[in-house]
């Protein structure tokens, strides 16, 4: 237990790594401040689960990403389209694809913070 009997913070990068989305949500609601990078890894963990709710949330990281990254339209259009493939579930290799580049970009984005 943590403080004041309180379970401790579960950390967000390990639950992202692990790929457990009931645990990297967890953990993220338990922060004041979620990345760029654990947000999209977030946002790629609830299309892969077929989360209902997957489709706002991707919308909202893409809204983040173009504020907070400021990428060129070229970047936004591959995201947007990355994100648009990871929630069809039957998009098959090009899901896979999609999934790689959002990936890499998950890790360019962690090596900027």
């Amino acid at each position: 237990m943590g403080l004041a009997g309180h379970p401790p913070f579960v950390d967000l990068d390990k639950a992202l790594e692990r790929g457990y989305l009931p645990s990297a949500w967890m953990a993220a609601h338990e922060r004041s401040y979620v990345t760029l990078d654990q947000a999209l890894l977030l946002t790629m963990l609830m299309a892969r689960d077929e989360v209902p709710r997957y489709p706002p949330v991707a919308r909202r990281f893409l809204i983040r990403f173009i504020r907070e990254a400021k990428p060129t339209l070229e970047q936004v259009k591959r995201v947007a389209d990355g994100l648009d493939v990871l929630g069809t579930p039957e998009a098959g290799v090009q899901a896979i694809e999609a999934r790689k580049a959002l990936a890499d970009l998950a890790r360019q984005l962690r090596e900027r913070r």
